[in-house]
């Protein structure tokens, strides 16, 4: 895992800023401890991704589809299982992701991806 989204993911992991799975993510959007960032996983069930985003909108919480998998999201995190949704409770890690996430966009569109 070399990538700067993953690594970033990971540390917010270890520094205990991050919960993972639909029906804990969804909760906490609905929340008064909201957070920051929902990031979601490229081959989430598209059930997944219409209640996260819906819920995201609806909560004013920033939701960002990836181009990662549930097997990067779980390997990023160090999670035994697939994980199709995470949610980022620190502004700074959030900041960074969205930044390196936009800078990864950037490269693919560049590259012709």
């Amino acid at each position: 895992m070399n990538d700067k989204v993953m690594l970033t993911l990971g540390l917010a992991k270890k520094a205990g800023k991050v919960m993972s799975g639909t029906n804990l993510v969804s909760t906490f959007i609905r929340s008064d401890n909201k957070p920051c960032l929902v990031v979601l996983a490229k081959d989430a069930s598209d059930n997944t991704k219409k209640l996260i985003q819906s819920a995201s909108r609806h909560h004013k919480v920033v939701c960002r589809m990836t181009h990662y998998s549930m097997d990067q999201f779980s390997d990023a995190i160090g999670a035994s299982n697939y994980i199709s949704c995470i949610a980022v409770f620190d502004k700074g890690f959030a900041d960074l992701i969205v930044s390196r996430l936009n800078e990864s966009e950037n490269e693919e569109t560049l590259q012709g991806v």
